[in-house]
């Protein structure tokens, strides 16, 4: 659906594309916390990329692909400091609610490493955090 048939249809603009109540983007509003923490946006590689400044973790926000004019979809991945593959990733639609995606954010954003009983062991399968 076109933003002028939701307009017609007195439909709001999809989630992602409506300012926040600071004003700012939803998909910028959501990605706050980790601004704040220090990470750093990368236009040479994506106009939407955040970074870790060791460059070990990444979200991005991208209205590529997005099923809504002006919509947002996620990925999010992180890697050890002395490999290039993935240790997780995370990917969510334009319709995740962009107060989940904030959430995420900010648990992203606090520096401390989390608690594991062992290291993932590349290729095993999905890892499964318990607590």
């Amino acid at each position: 659906m076109t933003s002028r048939d939701r307009r017609h249809r007195g439909l709001p603009p999809p989630r992602s594309s409506r300012p926040s109540a600071s004003g700012r983007p939803c998909h910028e509003e959501a990605t706050a916390p980790l601004t704040e923490a220090g990470w750093r946006r990368d236009p040479a590689q994506h106009e939407r990329a955040r970074h870790t400044p060791n460059r070990q973790a990444v979200v991005v926000s991208s209205a590529r692909g997005a099923p809504d004019p002006g919509g947002t979809n996620w990925f999010l991945a992180a890697r050890p400091a002395n490999d290039n593959a993935f240790l997780w990733q995370a990917t969510a639609h334009s319709h995740t609610p962009n107060h989940l995606i904030r959430a995420l954010c900010t648990a992203l954003a606090v520096p401390t490493p989390v608690p594991r009983q062992h290291r993932p062991v590349p290729g095993a399968g999905a890892t499964v955090i318990r607590p």
